[in-house]
């Protein structure tokens, strides 16, 4: 869960991908968050194919909500995104509407460092 104190966010309580396969697959197709980040200086990778050494697409910070398509690995360690949004900076803070990005793009990304955060806000 995320509650906002303010205009800072924290996480409480999130759930890992993986951690809980009836969620997991209920949940395949939807909102998860990046995270278990180092720190607010870290990113995740969006990578070109399921692999560690493919081209980077792009850089997602801690934070970042991100919308699955259900396609995954073999074995789960990959998933295929098809947007991202960021609400809140890399420290926390949260955006104003305004300022809310919301990208379409197709990559993939390690699920260690996903969170299942729920829908994006538009509801996809």
């Amino acid at each position: 869960m995320l509650s906002v104190a303010g205009t800072t966010a924290f996480a409480v309580e999130l759930m890992p991908f993986g951690t809980d396969p009836d969620r997991d697959a209920a949940n395949r197709v939807g909102g998860w968050m990046v995270c278990g980040l180092e720190g607010p200086d870290s990113y995740l990778s969006l990578r070109r194919k399921p692999q560690s050494n493919s081209g980077e697409v792009l850089k997602l910070s801690p934070y970042t909500l991100v919308a699955t398509t259900g396609k995954t690995s073999n074995k789960g360690a990959w998933a295929q995104i098809h947007q991202f949004r960021v609400l809140y900076t890399s420290h926390g803070v949260f955006l104003t509407e305004a300022e809310f990005a919301q990208t379409k793009v197709t990559g993939w990304v390690a699920t260690r460092f996903l969170c299942h955060y729920g829908p994006l806000p538009n509801g996809d």
